[in-house]
């Protein structure tokens, strides 16, 4: 069940952790593995080879981001921001506001290792303020308001040091791009003015963004950091000839990474995953990673065959770029390294 040509991509490495566990990226295309209720955090690298543990209790609610040079640690949580050394010890305590349960904010280290965030207010949505910190001394370098719609906040380094993109996103009311601008101390916040989407990823170049559509029907490509819609593709062209049987069918999903300046990889929301000519914005096939599958569900949401099924999942999330010709998936308690050289040889 597939549209187009089918690319079969085998796995490069696999390494098993019990669940539940979060993820982050970590310095030279490794990654961050954060047990959740276990005082061990584990970083990997490109390969998913164990390079060293730290004793770190994260819970469910926190998120955690390593700094480029691997000598910071930063552990965001509903009320309070830690700033650790790289071996977990912290050095750094910086309270806010509690987040609400169904809202809070991500961080991550630019270019620079400067620790990004969504600071809360007083006023939940009013007063937020996007804000970097200093690690080595725990103090705000600049912190502007943030105009929130009470979602989650992903925020993103973009190629240029300076800038960050923001994207909060709000379930089924919605998603919300913004772009944070530093010159010198000053900070900017400006809103992108782009309808629903989702922030898939830059081109390798950095003049180009991917955005997925959050609910509607156009997969865009934009120019960074204008934001300004350069190419698209539709619903009705990309899926014209799908083959995927059930009630619910198929569209785009939340996910599309530029595997390099030719090639777009985008999910679907039944979890396959498009390859796309970026020239063009055709429609090359689809890729199924090593083993993957198709699982059928009923009306109560039982797995069931394909032919009494009206929507179909894969046993596969999670699609992030992962170095030079490789990406990450996670299949239940498995991260898989898959070998794109199939994909970028054509």
């Amino acid at each position: 069940m597939g549209l187009g040509k089918r690319f079969e991509l085998t796995e490069m490495a696999r390494r098993h952790f019990d669940p539940p566990f979060g993820i982050a990226a970590a310095p030279d295309h490794g990654w961050l593995i954060l047990l959740h209720g276990r005082p061990q955090a584990i970083v990997l690298d490109a390969q998913l080879n164990e390079l060293r543990q730290m004793e770190l209790t994260v819970g469910r609610e926190q998120h955690v981001a390593l700094s480029r040079d691997g000598r910071y640690l930063a552990i965001l949580g509903r009320s309070e921001l830690r700033i650790a050394d790289g071996q977990g010890q912290v050095q750094h305590r910086v309270r806010h506001p509690g987040w609400p349960t169904w809202a809070g904010s991500g961080c991550t280290f630019d270019a620079r290792d400067r620790l990004w965030y969504i600071r809360p207010g007083d006023r939940p949505g009013i007063n937020d303020r996007l804000t970097a910190v200093d690690p080595a001394s725990g103090e705000t370098l600049c912190e502007q308001i943030i105009e929130n719609p009470q979602g989650y906040a992903r925020i993103c380094p973009s190629p240029d040091p300076d800038r960050v993109l923001v994207e909060i996103g709000c379930g089924q009311d919605g998603s919300y791009l913004y772009l944070g601008h530093l010159t010198g101390s000053a900070l900017t916040v400006q809103p992108y003015d782009l309808g629903d989407p989702a922030f898939g990823g830059f081109s390798p170049d950095g003049t180009e963004m991917v955005t997925p559509p959050h609910e509607g029907n156009e997969l865009m490509i934009h120019s960074f950091p204008d934001g300004a819609v350069i190419a698209s593709l539709d619903y009705e062209t990309a899926f014209a000839e799908d083959d995927l049987p059930g009630e619910e069918g198929d569209g785009f999903g939340y996910e599309a990474i530029y595997l390099d300046a030719g090639r777009i990889l985008a999910s679907t929301r039944a979890g396959r995953m498009l390859l796309i000519d970026r020239a063009g914005l055709r429609l090359l096939g689809t890729v199924w990673p090593e083993g993957s599958r198709l699982v059928g569900f009923d009306g109560r949401g039982r797995e069931t065959d394909a032919a009494s099924a009206i929507a179909f999942e894969t046993d596969h999330a999670f699609l992030q770029p992962a170095g030079p010709g490789t990406a990450l998936i996670i299949r239940g308690g498995d991260l898989c390294l898959l070998d794109l050289a199939p994909l970028l040889a054509r």
